[in-house]
């Protein structure tokens, strides 16, 4: 079972990343709608703080843990990094700043 929760602006988006990020909870986030796993207390919460919850029964969640999260990260910025690189020379050296 997961929690379905429906966004109407991107404060409130921002609300409900901002509760579910400090509880390190795994989801799925589209334009306006953001799945994650079903607990019950954390279901009582969103719905006292006003977001739109419902429960659904979806089997094929994949379930991405916070550190996964943060290795993907990480990853897609080290590849990134040479995008950014910019070398700089000067008259004893040169360097390849990031």
């Amino acid at each position: 079972m997961k929690i379905m929760i429906t966004v109407k602006t991107m404060q409130e988006m921002g609300r409900l990343c901002y509760e579910l990020g400090s509880r390190h909870i795994s989801a799925e986030i589209s334009e306006n709608i953001v799945k994650c796993p079903f607990d019950e207390g954390l279901f009582l919460s969103l719905k006292t703080l006003g977001f739109n919850a419902e429960k659904i029964g979806e089997d094929n969640f994949e379930n991405i843990s916070h550190t996964k999260i943060h290795q993907e990260i990480h990853r897609q910025s080290v590849s990134n990094a040479h995008i950014n690189s910019v070398t700089v020379t000067t008259h004893s050296e040169t360097t390849t700043m990031k």
